[in-house]
């Protein structure tokens, strides 16, 4: 008879590998943080020795500067797509606005009754930046959502114009 599978025979070898990992990324950090271990000269004091303590000099932190750069789809919050897409026809600009990711998706066209091949050969499209399929920690999907209905609105403008 087989052996039932309990969660902590899948949960307990993964908690270990992460342990692992965890360890193997302090080993690695300690290593390669500049200076740590290279021996002071003879101008330098190291507070540890005189105190007792450990062999290692004490460290102070840095900071570090952060800089918080705007995500590509900021200029999407109050952009009026039935509007740039106007601008875009009287400059003949007849692309699309696609996202990007494993496959292309043209909002606001259907692509079983126009294949982004044949969209592609008539009237051409550009992908957003900040499109893509994946997510990454931080990334605002509202933008991403507020993106979407734009383009609908602003593809569905450019549809009528350019078939």
């Amino acid at each position: 008879m087989a052996r039932k599978i309990t969660s902590s025979d899948i949960l307990v070898p993964l908690l270990l590998i992460s342990l692992m990992n965890v360890a193997a990324c302090t080993s690695f950090s300690k290593g390669s943080e500049k200076g740590s271990d290279a021996p002071l000269s003879s101008g330098e004091s190291n507070s540890s020795h005189q105190q007792g303590g450990s062999s290692h000099p004490i460290k102070t932190l840095q900071k570090t500067k952060v800089t918080n750069h705007p995500h590509p789809l900021s200029w999407v919050q109050g952009a009026d797509p039935l509007s740039d897409a106007r601008q875009a026809i009287k400059a003949n600009d007849l692309r699309f606005l696609a996202f990007a990711g494993r496959a292309i998706a043209i909002p606001g066209v259907n692509l079983a009754e126009y294949p982004i091949e044949y969209l592609e050969q008539h009237c051409g499209y550009r992908t957003l930046k900040g499109t893509g399929d994946t997510l990454r920690v931080g990334e605002q999907t509202s933008l991403r959502s507020l993106a979407h209905d734009y383009a609908i609105v602003y593809n569905q403008t450019i549809l009528a114009s350019c078939l």
